[in-house]
């Protein structure tokens, strides 16, 4: 029997029970070779939203026809990387595709404030609200789940933060029955910044010291093959959250496939009775893992162990 100290910045990671997943056998087979935040039909989807966007919205027609050669140029730019996510789909690169489709939709958005119709100024704002409150909502539901899955207690409690955004999102609430739009807009993107601060909070905000004991090494690998699933999980999160660019998206579909080789490698060493090797090899996979997490935006310290 042998202790290890390990510094973790997730404290959903010590408990196997604490994730349906973890109940479940690992996989056969070999690796998936995607990380699982971006799947081919919602990249689909979202190829047809620029595409809609640049052949057929208002604010596009405006930009052409008007004199603001800055606004033409970022819709220049957007149809440049919509070509570039056609051709990434194309060779199977999705997460690649899903990047530049983001970053398009950033420019058009910009272009498109630069020109504005009044005519359209209220269903826009109200488009704009509804967008909000769905990004809030889907933020309120996996910072409950995740703290949920802390069973130690944080020096970083966010509970707070979590009433604040609670009470930003009431406040906003009264704003747009009072037909204030813009107001409760405002509100709701400081919640929703408040929202990716404290996420990054609970997974990096605070390090978290175990006194960890373990029977054998198969034990020991067990624990380190929950560690991994946990970051998996937390990944697509992350990247649906926060919207990477298409460069940190390439990084992060480079990383996981990486960390997913490695998996594998583990795994089969683990079956054939060789857990130091199987140790190795898991602690770095999920290091890529903690890698790819900095690519979208959350620092993650990496595993320490004394």
């Amino acid at each position: 029997m042998r202790a290890n100290r390990i510094c973790s910045t997730l404290t959903l990671i010590l408990a196997p029970a604490m994730l349906a997943s973890a109940q479940q056998a690992p996989e056969a087979g070999p690796p998936r070779g995607r990380f699982p935040g971006v799947q081919v039909e919602s990249v689909k989807q979202k190829l047809s939203l620029v595409d809609a966007l640049l052949t057929k919205s208002p604010a596009m027609a405006r930009i052409a026809s008007g004199r603001n050669q800055q606004a033409q140029d970022k819709a220049q730019q957007a149809r440049e990387l919509y070509q570039r996510a056609q051709a990434a789909m194309a060779k199977g690169d999705n997460a690649v595709a899903d990047g530049h489709l983001n970053d398009a939709l950033r420019l058009m958005s910009t272009a498109s404030q630069s020109v504005p119709d009044p005519k359209h100024t209220l269903t826009e704002q109200r488009a704009e609200y509804a967008d909000l409150v769905q990004k809030i909502e889907a933020f309120q539901i996996s910072l409950q789940h995740f703290r949920q899955q802390f069973k130690h207690k944080t020096q970083a409690d966010v509970a707070p933060d979590i009433e604040r955004i609670r009470t930003m999102v009431k406040a906003a609430t009264a704003l747009e029955n009072a037909g204030d739009l813009p107001g409760a807009s405002k509100i709701l993107v400081e919640a929703h910044t408040i929202s990716v601060a404290t996420l990054n909070k609970m997974v990096s905000g605070e390090t978290l010291v175990y006194d960890l004991r373990f029977s054998s090494a198969a034990d020991e690998f067990r624990y380190e093959l929950e560690r991994h699933r946990s970051y998996e999980e937390l990944i697509p999160i992350a990247v649906n959250t926060l919207h990477p660019t298409g460069e940190a998206n390439r990084l992060i579909d480079r990383y996981f496939e990486q960390s997913e080789r490695l998996k594998v490698q583990a795994e089969e060493e683990a079956a054939r009775g060789e857990h130091k090797n199987a140790l190795i090899a898991m602690r770095e996979a999920i290091d890529y893992l903690q890698k790819a997490l900095q690519s979208v935006g959350i620092v993650v310290p990496q595993t320490i162990e004394k």
